[in-house]
Formats: C-alpha cells, sequence, structure tokens
C-alpha cells in the first residue's frame, strides 16, 4: 500500500499494510476538517470514526477494493480483542489510539517474540522457538533480517541457533532498549518488571546524578533501559569498570548500592563486587549524561554538560571549543549563531566525542543514518568535510591530549561532519526553492505571507520583476491568467488575502516537498 518505512522492523509487510489502511481510515475522518474545525473538535472530544468508505480508500490507496476489503476485516477482527465490549457500527472500533493498534500487530510478529525469547533466555534452541511460533526457519530468518541489521549497526550479534545475543554488554544494553522502544513505542510497558517501580528508580537514577528536568518520553526510555539493565545484571551480564574508559574525573556515587538499599524489596538485584557495581554505576553516569541530546534553547541540559566537563575534564571541553571557534566556516562562529544555539551545539559535539571514546564510534549517528531517510538522503559537502577534517588535525596536534586522540582523528571527522553537515543542510542549504511572488505590491495583507516565506532557509523569494520561468513555485493572489507557458516547470499556487491557517499549512507542505525532491536529485 505504501513504502514500508525503514524503522519499522518489527512489522510484516502485510502487517505494515494492515497499519496504513487504519491510519488512513482514522485521518479521512478529519482530513475534510479545516484546522479551526479540527482543533475545536480535538478540544470538545468530538474527534472520531463514523463512517468508512473503503471505495475511497481503495482508490486513493491505488489498491483494488477486494484486497482494502480483506484487510479492513482482518483490522476489525484484531480491534474486537482490542475494544471487546464496543457495541455499535464497526467504524466506532477505529477509534483506538494507532499506537496501540501497531503494538498489536507487531506483538503478533516473530521478531518480536524473537526479542522477548532473548531478553529472558526462554529457549536453549532455536527448534523449540521456531515449535513454539509455528513457523519455518526460512521464514523466521526472512522476518529476523531487519532485527539482525539493526544489532550488527550498534555492533553486537543476535545468535539465531543460539537464541541469544553477544557483544559488548553496553552496547547489548543499547540494543536490547533500542529494539523493545522501536518495537511499542511507549504505547506498552513491554517487561515483567513492575513498571511503577522501574519509572520510581530511573527518577532516583536521575535525581542522584543532578540531571535537569526529563520530560516524560525521556523519562520513560530510561526506564526501558533499566528494565533491561536489570535483567541482564540478573542473568550474570554486567558491565566491568575501566578506569582507563572513564572520560570525566567525576566523583560517580555508587549507584548500584543505592538501587538495592531503596528498591531492594521491590527490585532484587544480586550482590555485586564493589568494582562491578562501580562499573555499571560509571556507565549508568555516561547514558544519563552524554547520550546524543537534542535539546531547545530553552534548556538548561545544554549549559549542565559544558559546566560538567568545564569542572571534570577541561582539555576535552577545551579540545572541542578551540575546534568549534577555528573552523573556518561562518555560520558556526560566535558572531553569527546565538549563544544558546552554540551551546547545543558544543554540548552535541562534546557528547560525539564522549561516545566516540567510549564505543569507537558515533553510536547516536550511526543510528541516526540508519533510520533516518532525511539524514541518509542528506547530500554530501567535501568542502565542509575537508575544514573538518583539517581544523581536528590542527587542534589535536596542538592539545594536551594529542596522544589520545589522534588515533580517533578519522573517526571524530565523521562524526563532526555528520552533524555538522545536518545543521547547514538545515540552516544554510545550498539547494533552496525559488518563489515568485506576484501580489498588488502595496497590500499590507501579504506580510504575513512574506515574513512567512522569509522565515524558511530553504527558500529564496524572487525579486517581483524576475521572469516566471525561473521560479520554482509562482504564488498568486489575484486572477490574472498565467499560461502553461510562461510558467515552464514552475508550480502554480493560488493565493488568497485572508489566508487560513490551512493555506499556509499547504504552501509549507509544497515548498518542503520541493526542497527534499531538490535535496535527492542533488
Amino acid at each position: 500500500m505504501s513504502n514500508r518505512v525503514r524503522d519499522d522492523i518489527f512489522l510484516s509487510a502485510s502487517s505494515y499494510d494492515r497499519y496504513d489502511l487504519y491510519q488512513r481510515i482514522q485521518a479521512a475522518s478529519t482530513v475534510q476538517l479545516s484546522t479551526a474545525q479540527w482543533l475545536a473538535g480535538y478540544r470538545n472530544h468530538s474527534l472520531a470514526v463514523s463512517e468508512i468508505n473503503l471505495r475511497q480508500l481503495a482508490a486513493n490507496a491505488g489498491r483494488n477494493y477486494g484486497s482494502i476489503y480483506n484487510m479492513y476485516n482482518d483490522l476489525v477482527a484484531l480491534l474486537k480483542t482490542l475494544v471487546p465490549d464496543e457495541e455499535g457500527p464497526a467504524a466506532q472500533l477505529f477509534n483506538v489510539p494507532a499506537g496501540r493498534v501497531r503494538f498489536a500487530l507487531v506483538e503478533q510478529g516473530n521478531p518480536y517474540a524473537f526479542l522477548q525469547a532473548v531478553l529472558a533466555q526462554t529457549y536453549d534452541s532455536s527448534d523449540d522457538f521456531l515449535a513454539a511460533q509455528a513457523t519455518s526457519k526460512v521464514t523466521m530468518l526472512r522476518h529476523l533480517k531487519p532485527l539482525r541489521a539493526l544489532s550488527s549497526a550498534v555492533g553486537v550479534r543476535l545468535h539465531y541457533e543460539g537464541m541469544s545475543i553477544t557483544g559488548d554488554e553496553r552496547r547489548v544494553r543499547i540494543l536490547l532498549t533500542l529494539a523493545f522502544w522501536l518495537a511499542t513505542d511507549g504505547a506498552v510497558w513491554p517487561f515483567t518488571l513492575d513498571r511503577d517501580t522501574v519509572v520510581r528508580a530511573a527518577d532516583m537514577i536521575f535525581d542522584t546524578f543532578d540531571v535537569s528536568a526529563v520530560n516524560p518520553v525521556s523519562r520513560e526510555v530510561a526506564a526501558y533501559y533499566l528494565a533491561v539493565a536489570v535483567q541482564r545484571i540478573r542473568q550474570g551480564h554486567c558491565v566491568d569498570y575501566q578506569a582507563e574508559e572513564q572520560v570525566l574525573n567525576y566523583p560517580v556515587p555508587n549507584l548500584y548500592a543505592e538501587l538495592s538499599r531503596q528498591f531492594g524489596g521491590d527490585l532484587p538485584l544480586p550482590k555485586l563486587t564493589e568494582e562491578t557495581q562501580l562499573g555499571e554505576s560509571a556507565y549508568a553516569y555516561f547514558l544519563t549524561n552524554f547520550a546524543p541530546m537534542f535539546v531547545t534553547p530553552e534548556s538548561t541540559a545544554a549549559a549542565d554538560v559544558l559546566a560538567r566537563f568545564g569542572r571534570y575534564n577541561p582539555e576535552l571541553s577545551q579540545l572541542v571549543t578551540d575546534f568549534l571557534d577555528k573552523l573556518p566556516s561562518p555560520m558556526f562562529d560566535a558572531q553569527h549563531l546565538p549563544a544558546s544555539a552554540r551551546a547545543i551545539l558544543l554540548a552535541n559535539l562534546l557528547a560525539i566525542t564522549v561516545s566516540t571514546l567510549t564505543f569507537g564510534v558515533d553510536l547516536g549517528a550511526l543510528l541516526a543514518g540508519a533510520f533516518s531517510q532525511t539524514v541518509a538522503a542528506a547530500p554530501e559537502d567535501p568542502d565542509l568535510r575537508r575544514k573538518v577534517q583539517q581544523t581536528l588535525e590542527n587542534v589535536v596536534a596542538t592539545s594536551p591530549l594529542t596522544h589520545q586522540f589522534a588515533p580517533l582523528i578519522p573517526v571524530l571527522t565523521q562524526s563532526f561532519y555528520d552533524n555538522l553537515r545536518q545543521l547547514t543542510l538545515r540552516y544554510q542549504p545550498k539547494q533552496t526553492v525559488k518563489v515568485l511572488p506576484l501580489m498588488e505590491q502595496t497590500a499590507l495583507g501579504y506580510v504575513d505571507l512574506y515574513t512567512f516565506l522569509l522565515m524558511q532557509p530553504f527558500v529564496t523569494v524572487l525579486p517581483p520583476d524576475s521572469p516566471i520561468e525561473s521560479a520554482d513555485v509562482v504564488i498568486q493572489a489575484a486572477s490574472v491568467p498565467v499560461s502553461p507557458e510562461q510558467l515552464g516547470n514552475a508550480v502554480f499556487f493560488q493565493w488568497h488575502l485572508n489566508a487560513s491557517s490551512d493555506l499556509f499549512g499547504r504552501l509549507f507542505a509544497l515548498l518542503r516537498q520541493l526542497w527534499l525532491d531538490q535535496i535527492e536529485e542533488a
């Protein structure tokens, strides 16, 4: 029905088609509403699916009616298991949150069953697992291919025959946390441990490490990691302490002992040596503070990271600051970049550096490239790459950390370049959509349109006397005829003096799609 999204590694093609149909059914009930009507319906809780036109959905999806009808019946059967007491028309079943429906489909699949079996160590051999799933080895291996590709990207191995996972324990936990999150998207709690207990333990970790206020999604992800870690520790898979790998000279408290003291009754943990307890605590500190971060200027997280590095590893902090100061690109210097944005960039570069020092690779960039179509499709910028490498070589050569960082220059060059390239692509894009507004130039009513266009970094507003054929988009509010010959390859977009929010939304969608097309063709 549609291209299967790259990060949905838990749905088979047929399951994804059913999920896609479910989303289309929900969207069809509101697509005819204006933004104002939708907002009013949202606020008074009156948005609901009341009728379903399968023939229209089939036409819109480019599928025959029979296949859509069969998928619809499959969905109805599934939804009745989720809301068994629902009475009335079948259309009312389609008001279940989409995330809950997706997980119900995920739960039926082989990859999720395999993931649960590997975490719980339920089976000693794949034969027992295949018998429980009532499937063949060929089918199972085909369904597990995306999950195994994910494990390879993280740097660990999933062993189908032994129903196990091997590799650096730190990476194993990252893989399991990420995989469970991709499977559920937070719609359900997938672990046997009590969720409330684990969430309270996660909150205690944040408090112990003086982490700023955490949003509910990050809090839930942290709870996922903690649930995975507890299960792995109980099975004897621990993170050993390596003094030479500690990036900060920070007095990390014994988190393991504190967890045992506060949650020993509800979250039993095995006894570990003090050295292993320190290893677990140090790794938790690393994840809490230096996992890849994307923060807003209003957040204090970036400032907290910079202050902590400035105190506990000033040499590393200075190296990254020198890199940004010396990078010969005006976009990133202190005169052009707002202080808040620069702090975010510095904190991200520090997080990248710590990840590279810890794992030998920037896991955040690796995973983003593997699962984000926009990141993966970003055009290369050889000039920026050259500047990043030359600047890194210069600052490393003059840093007290030369011996430690010289071997990492190729990896850091790639990681810094990937991060900066995304910023450059969005804030100083080389490809822009050329827009020609054909308006009465004295009309104050079009100020909002011009302001909107000027705020888009990937839009170039052409002078009003520019040739029409030089534009990618021609916007006109009047009814003056414009012939196809005049337009050439330009897209004509009709405007209105009293433009609605919906019209602005359609214009933005058009401009962004044209820009993405340009990037793909570059």
